[in-house]
């Protein structure tokens, strides 16, 4: 099943996408901002990247047109 990447700097809300994608049988790994979805991405490739778009820092366009540029990622773009 596809591999995908839930990034929210709110943890909870993380843990809340991740649970629900995960008994749909989704693989899913996490990360809280840019610098550990770039890790993660560099760890394994994804086929999603589910991206909160309001995040201290780096938001989610840079880190959508970072994916875009560097990786062949489908990416999907959330906020609350």
């Amino acid at each position: 099943m596809a591999d995908i990447i839930v990034v929210d700097d709110e943890t909870d809300v993380a843990f809340m996408i991740a649970d629900y994608l995960q008994a749909k049988g989704y693989h899913i790994r996490t990360a809280s901002g840019g610098a550990e979805l770039r890790q993660a991405i560099a760890a394994a490739k994804a086929d999603l990247v589910v991206l909160d778009l309001n995040m201290p820092g780096e938001n989610g366009f840079s880190l959508a047109r970072w994916l875009r540029e560097h990786h062949d990622t489908g990416v999907l773009m959330l906020t609350g």
